[in-house]
């Protein structure tokens, strides 16, 4: 929350080849927000001067390349929560934010941070005003909450088109790295540059995206796809079987692969050994961190600490490790052996055994890994 700081910190992070966007989080409502005074305790009107300083300062660092976004929550305030946060968007836009993304909740309390869905209408409502406000400007406004598989972004994109230029996703997207994916191959859905499906499907050769009916079937979806050089796995189900999240996640893994190679995980690695006083690494560190996330979320996770529970890896009479071919006897098994993975390869076993191992009856999808590996050379 200091604006040199904060200007310092972007100038370093816009030299990186990676970086597109600067991304202000005033959205984060968790208890260590509220002790170092960032995150949405930022939201509150006692601290808008401080916020709008921080925000001309970075996008004084950055103009004129790299614009700033900037993320929040609905406010809760005397004058009222649209009021409010449409006049605290409109300081926002007056500091330079190119991109405003707007949760559909406000704070709320620490342990109660996700009562009732988010407001999307609201969201809406907001982006119209932004959209009126600032005419002459090209200031986008992306809507969030409520976003947890592909139909829902296809939802609130739906009813969001005239006014939201997009959706984020977050527990989301740990659950289904491919939900965006995926939004490419769902029926009747407006974005913009791209064409809109007729009754029958149609494929957009211009924009390399499938178009499809809504009578067609995720493995109808799939033949047309592949028909038209579609390599993705579109044909994942997200209410399917465990193959599917198994197959699913042997593709990410493939992709977090190609990016490492990339160098797209180093900049993090590399701020993480700064802080441990050690020299920063390849970006594996990172690349595990996160893939070892998406891997809990796929596995059904819900609660935290010692109450965390899973959805898939359990089985009566299973052991401790994943070294044992009997499966997992109790939750915080899992959850031990997740923590414990040093590389991908530990995570690519975990799945198996958490999905297909342990089941009988349940086979792994032979995937077109040679296929996808030669794809991703170009990323």
């Amino acid at each position: 929350n200091k604006p040199c700081t904060l200007a310092e910190a972007v100038t370093i992070i816009a030299t990186q080849r990676h970086c597109h966007a600067i991304d202000f989080n005033l959205g984060c409502p968790q208890e260590r927000a509220r002790t170092g005074m960032f995150g949405s305790y930022l939201l509150d009107r006692t601290h808008w001067p401080l916020v709008f300083e921080c925000v001309s300062a970075m996008v004084t660092a950055l103009q004129p390349n790299i614009p700033l976004y900037c993320k929040i929550r609905l406010i809760d305030d005397s004058a009222g929560i649209l009021p409010t946060t449409k006049e605290f968007c409109s300081g926002l836009c007056e500091q330079g934010v190119q991109l405003v993304c707007i949760h559909g909740r406000t704070r709320g309390s620490v342990k109660r941070r996700r009562c009732g869905p988010a407001d999307l209408m609201a969201v809406n409502e907001i982006a119209q005003y932004i959209h009126d406000s600032f005419p002459a400007s090209s200031i986008r406004v992306l809507s969030n909450g409520n976003i947890y598989d592909t139909r829902d972004a296809m939802d609130c994109l739906n009813c969001s088109r005239l006014h939201c230029w997009g959706v984020m996703s977050a527990e989301g997207v740990l659950r289904n790295p491919a939900i965006f994916e995926r939004l490419q191959v769902i029926p009747d859905i407006v974005c913009e540059g791209r064409s809109r499906v007729d009754a029958s499907g149609g494929y957009d050769d211009s924009n390399d995206v499938y178009l499809t009916s809504s009578n067609d079937t995720s493995s109808e979806i799939a033949e047309k796809a592949m028909e038209k050089g579609h390599k993705s796995l579109i044909s994942f189900n997200e209410e399917g079987s465990q193959a599917d999240l198994l197959s699913l996640f042997v593709e990410y893994c493939m992709l977090s692969e190609a990016y490492r190679e990339a160098g797209g995980w180093a900049l993090q690695d590399a701020y993480d050994a700064t802080k441990k006083g050690v020299n920063g690494g390849n970006g594996a560190g990172r690349q595990v961190d996160v893939a070892r996330q998406h891997l809990s979320w796929m596995l059904g996770k819900s609660g935290h600490g010692r109450l965390v529970r899973y959805k898939y890896g359990l089985v009566n009479g299973g052991g401790g490790s994943c070294l044992t071919k009997d499966g997992y006897e109790k939750h915080v098994h899992i959850l031990r052996d997740l923590n414990e993975a040093t590389c991908i390869e530990d995570l690519l076993i975990i799945a198996r055994k958490c999905l297909v191992e342990a089941f009988p009856g349940v086979r792994e999808i032979d995937h077109p890994s040679n296929e996808i590996q030669n794809q991703n050379k170009s990323i």
